[in-house]
């Protein structure tokens, strides 16, 4: 939904603007689960977001996440207010892809087998090694060392 793409490097914003439209949603809780998706995304973000919805819920969203005015669904007319609060997280820091290289690398080091890891060091204290994984039984995965 929001990209870090979008953002030029060596800029830094002061809010995001989310026009979108909740049609699609009906008569269902979708538009207010549209509006949590906004309102964790600026505390994700640390940005403040001004979101303007033609069907659904129109709001100002500060960077702590609270809804500070809003529109409700159905309703017509318009919604004044200002958004503050700006600033880096540590989510902004490293950006999407690095936080998806922490999540990987955690979970790569917490599901690998021990025997695995054993057999990972052993090749790092040798030079000429194999790693066989076996998997005949297709429930748990073997790992063999060979030299």
């Amino acid at each position: 939904m929001f990209s870090d793409s979008l953002i030029p490097r060596g800029t830094t914003p002061n809010a995001i603007i989310n026009i979108t439209n909740d049609t699609w949603f009906g008569a269902t809780p979708g538009t207010y689960q549209h509006l949590d998706m906004v309102r964790r995304y600026a505390i994700e973000s640390g940005l403040p977001v001004i979101r303007a919805n033609y069907s659904g819920i129109s709001a100002f969203v500060g960077a702590d996440g609270d809804v500070i005015a809003q529109m409700d669904v159905g309703a017509v007319g318009a919604i004044d207010g200002l958004v503050w609060g700006a600033h880096k997280t540590p989510y902004r820091y490293i950006g999407r892809d690095g936080m998806m290289i922490i999540i990987l690398g955690h979970h790569t080091s917490i599901s690998l087998e021990p025997e695995f890891i054993d057999a990972l060091r052993e090749i790092a204290t040798r030079r000429s090694a194999t790693v066989v994984v076996s998997t005949e039984n297709c429930q748990s995965a073997q790992f063999f060392y060979c030299r």
